[in-house]
């Protein structure tokens, strides 16, 4: 059985698994999940695969659990969205850098689901040291993102709504594409996922066509099936 282990990495706990694994790779869960989640989802298979995965909750999620992700509605929690990928990022990169950095010095990869693949890439745009990069069911185009979040009808012209979008653009991943760190970029979608559709992914591999990009469409909506999961370990063991 697959051993899962709880450790403090300064101001964060990470769960991790593998540790003996010859590379590292961080998992990042999307909205409302936890670091729980994905690790029972990702976590057996890649650590068959020889990896060490680790795994944090995004900032306001799981342990760090705050508003508006307790009482608040679901406009206040999307809005929160900018934050939230800006900070965890910067959770990522800080882990990577006190605790890993030294064994690991070639680097490490990185997987994001939903969220997650918008936390991977900006963790992409800021650190030099990201190696693969794997975004599932997720997309490049955050402008488009905060759309479909916050559909312009819900919106109330607040400055909290101003704010949210204005930090959405300026983090955009498409602004800086060419400048993004990564050796190898997997997008992975499906083709019936009415939340984040597959359109911005395939028009961004697309636009940025090159051997180190592979976009590639599943059957399915907004989750993750089991072929996902081969078809992402396979990529990764390809190098």
């Amino acid at each position: 059985m697959l051993e899962y282990v709880n450790r403090n990495r300064g101001c964060l706990t990470t769960l991790e698994a593998g540790s003996d694994g010859r590379r590292l790779l961080f998992l990042q869960h999307g909205m409302h999940g936890r670091k729980e989640d994905v690790m029972e989802v990702f976590a057996p298979a890649l650590v068959a695969a020889g990896f060490h995965v680790v795994a944090l909750d995004a900032k306001l999620h799981g342990e760090r659990l705050e508003e508006p992700f307790v009482s608040g509605t679901e406009i206040e929690r999307h809005l929160a969205t900018p934050r939230i990928v800006e900070k965890t990022a910067e959770d990522i990169v800080r882990v990577y850098e006190t605790a890993f950095a030294q064994r690991y010095e070639a680097g490490f990869d990185l997987v994001g689901v939903s969220m997650g693949g918008m936390i991977a890439y900006r963790v992409a745009a800021v650190c030099e040291a990201v190696r693969d990069l794997a975004a599932l069911i997720s997309t490049p185009d955050f402008i488009d993102a905060a759309e479909r979040m916050v559909p312009p009808h819900l919106r109330k012209g607040s400055a909290d709504e101003k704010a949210a979008l204005e930090a959405v653009a300026a983090l955009d991943p498409r602004r800086s594409a060419r400048t993004l760190h990564y050796r190898r970029l997997l997008m992975l979608n499906t083709k019936d996922d009415e939340v984040i559709p597959h359109e911005a992914s395939e028009a961004f591999a697309s636009e940025n066509a090159g051997s180190d990009i592979v976009f590639r469409l599943h059957e399915g909506g907004h989750d993750v099936s089991e072929a996902m999961v081969e078809d992402l370990v396979n990529w990764l063991s390809e190098r």
